[in-house]
């Protein structure tokens, strides 16, 4: 299956903070999906262990309020969260996969999803992940299948199985040209995530905008990334809005996150001008 013809252009990440009901309260997270929506956005994506369970139970919801017909969804299985702080762990039992499968289906309230993706699979899990979803394709819950994965994975040659990847590609750390077009070559799409994501852990970035709590959980995780060598310690110097843009016109399909309404109206409206919507 050729995994561009289907694939939206635009997506909104429905996880992080967004998906915490503590962090965004669900009634104004539903909003946010259905304004988006409302906009012209089509494309929602989540995982399994997203939130502790939390996000896709809030898309669900909101799925429901716009009707399942009319959305392009993505989840993925491979990482279950255990507690109450959502801590994940790796399993990619096909047995586990399919109770797991089966939750978020029923999180999600429908019967199928339109793309389901092994989520961060291990060298040595990816083949043994890539038959399960094969299967569940046959079995039609879902139309594409695909991965999340790193940088250093995308030449991996069992992705050539896959209609869709999922990797980090921006304007400040891209995947390079050449990859691109080797990984079109074998049919397979490109879905840029985190592609708004300041991952710089700059001083400024360390201070929340606001005393809301979605501004306070994302500058306490920026000091951890920061704690744990996972970001660096300069500015990011490119706009948001050329952060998109670079996306849009370098791959099939951009990600983006945000607990602002208006933050999302503006995206959707950015991504139309450089043809990234309808």
């Amino acid at each position: 299956m050729d995994g561009t013809r289907s694939l939206p252009r635009l997506g909104l990440g429905v996880s992080g903070a967004l998906g915490w009901p503590y962090i965004t309260p669900r009634r104004d997270a539903v909003r946010l999906i259905r304004a988006a929506y409302d906009a012209g956005l089509r494309y929602f994506d989540t995982g399994h262990s997203y939130c502790g369970g939390e996000a896709e139970t809030t898309l669900g919801l909101a799925c429901g309020e716009i009707g399942r017909d009319k959305l392009f969804l993505s989840t993925k299985l491979g990482t279950l969260a255990v507690g109450r702080l959502g801590r994940v762990r790796q399993n990619f039992d096909h047995s586990v996969m399919a109770h797991c499968l089966e939750v978020s289906l029923r999180r999600l309230d429908c019967d199928r999803v339109d793309l389901l993706m092994l989520h961060s699979p291990p060298r040595d899990q990816l083949e043994r992940g890539l038959d399960f979803l094969s299967l569940v394709r046959e079995r039609g819950k879902t139309a594409m299948i695909g991965a999340s994965i790193t940088q250093e994975q995308v030449c991996d040659p069992l992705l050539a199985r896959c209609d869709v990847i999922m990797v980090k590609h921006s304007v400040s750390q891209p995947l390079p040209p050449e990859r691109i077009a080797e990984i079109r070559r074998r049919g397979t799409a490109i879905i840029a995530k985190r592609v708004l994501a300041t991952d710089t852990g700059a001083i400024r970035d360390l201070y929340p905008r606001t005393l809301r709590r979605a501004d306070l959980w994302y500058a306490l995780r920026m000091l951890k990334h920061r704690l744990e060598g996972k970001a660096g310690r300069q500015p990011n110097p490119h706009p948001v809005r050329d952060r998109l843009t670079f996306a849009l016109r370098t791959v099939d399909c951009a990600l983006f996150g945000t607990t602002r309404i208006e933050h999302a109206l503006t995206n959707i409206a950015w991504a139309r001008e450089v043809g990234g919507l309808a």
